[in-house]
């Protein structure tokens, strides 16, 4: 702990790791978006046409 609060480059490089996983966090939450994320069948087809027929770019 002391050696993150003294160390300005380590405190950069862990900033930026979590900026990348919650940028992704947050792109994974808008690709699932279609029923808060939940998977509604436990067939692996099912969840495969599901999958594609989201959008992979915004439609706003």
């Amino acid at each position: 702990m002391l050696r993150y609060l003294s160390d300005s480059p380590l405190r950069a490089r862990v900033t930026a790791a979590t900026n990348k996983v919650e940028a992704f966090n947050g792109f994974s939450d808008w690709v699932r978006f279609g029923q808060n994320g939940t998977v509604a069948a436990n067939d692996p087809v099912e969840q495969e046409k599901e999958g594609s027929s989201r959008p992979c770019w915004p439609t706003w």
